[in-house]
């Protein structure tokens, strides 16, 4: 059990890297499409977190990890093709704004599930993640 408690929390180191080759590749976009991809699944599973199964929930953790890794990396990679007198704030401004939407989501995701649990929270998740696919297809209009 202890083992697979580590893997959700392993899966940023492992994605990390081969998201960053891709990047490097010029596969940002792709990666970040799969970033919000894999977000949207993990709360779809969140929808079964009531089963009496961890699988799901530990299932949904992985892919959440994986999904902020490549939205991540993708970011990152951008910004560091800035000139580099600017490349620090718009950095700093980019991680300051993971860390505040992280911990807004996970304060916002207690009181949902302490009033409606899993489902919920998976609709709202899913609102989220909908809401950023439609941002990232901005990105395809000619």
């Amino acid at each position: 059990a202890d083992r697979l408690l580590v893997a959700p929390g392993a899966t940023g180191v492992l994605v990390a890297p081969v998201v960053g080759r891709l990047a490097d590749r010029g596969h940002g976009r792709l990666v970040t499409g799969l970033g919000i991809a894999l977000a949207a699944a993990a709360f779809v599973l969140t929808f079964f977190g009531n089963t009496g199964s961890l699988v799901p929930l530990v299932s949904a953790s992985i892919l959440i990890d994986a999904g902020v890794q490549c939205t991540l990396v993708s970011g990152q990679r951008e910004i560091y093709k800035l000139p580099a007198e600017i490349r620090g704030r718009v950095n700093a401004a980019f991680v300051t704004s993971i860390f505040l939407g992280g911990g807004i989501g996970s304060a916002l995701s207690t009181v949902v599930f302490s009033i409606g649990g899993f489902g919920p929270l998976g609709a709202i998740g899913l609102m989220f993640a909908a809401i950023l696919l439609a941002a990232y297809l901005t990105e395809f209009r000619t």
